[in-house]
């Protein structure tokens, strides 16, 4: 055997399994010195102006995030704090179709509807923030991640060709 046949099957089977090296190997730079310089510095160049967009484009992100924490104007109302129609509706319903057989003249529906809006609403924004409190966040988040662990589970049996535990009727989202 000849060494250098050997060594140049190993060094062509190398660069077989590295196209770039080959490109850049057979094609060395037919520019001159001064056009290589001159690309160099067009490259530099773009760089700086995509880095001044990029921290333009942080500075807009940060003023937009600024201006969505400020503080509300007074009497707003955030859209969670307002129960769903089909909360109150059919109890409003029943107030006024009940009221009459129990008495109440328009006044005393009046009053009644304003208690059950009231209270509703209140409800509502109690519920708001107790679904916001560090207990109930970290709750959510242990759901979902026995959520994820069990599909993961669940895709492995099932996968392996195996029956997978558990009850298939109950839901296994935790919230």
């Amino acid at each position: 055997r000849n060494p250098s046949r050997l060594a140049l099957f190993s060094l062509r089977t190398r660069l077989d399994l590295c196209p770039l090296l080959v490109m850049c190997a057979a094609a060395p730079s037919t520019l001159a010195p001064e056009e290589l310089l001159k690309k160099l510095e067009e490259k530099k160049a773009e760089l700086a102006r995509l880095k001044k967009l990029k921290a333009d484009k942080d500075a807009a992100d940060a003023a937009a995030a600024a201006a969505a924490a400020k503080p509300r104007p007074p009497g707003y109302i955030e859209p969670s704090a307002i129960p769903h129609w089909r909360t109150w509706v059919p109890a409003a319903g029943m107030i006024i179709l009940g009221g009459e057989s129990m008495g109440l003249d328009h006044g005393g529906t009046a009053v009644a509807l304003a208690c059950l809006l009231l209270t509703v609403f209140l409800g509502q924004q109690l519920i708001n923030k107790l679904e916001n409190t560090e207990w109930r966040r970290n709750l959510r988040a242990l759901g979902e991640k026995r959520v994820d662990t069990d599909a993961a589970g669940d895709a492995a049996g099932a996968g392996a060709g195996g029956k997978t535990k558990g009850n298939p009727k109950k839901s296994k989202k935790i919230a």
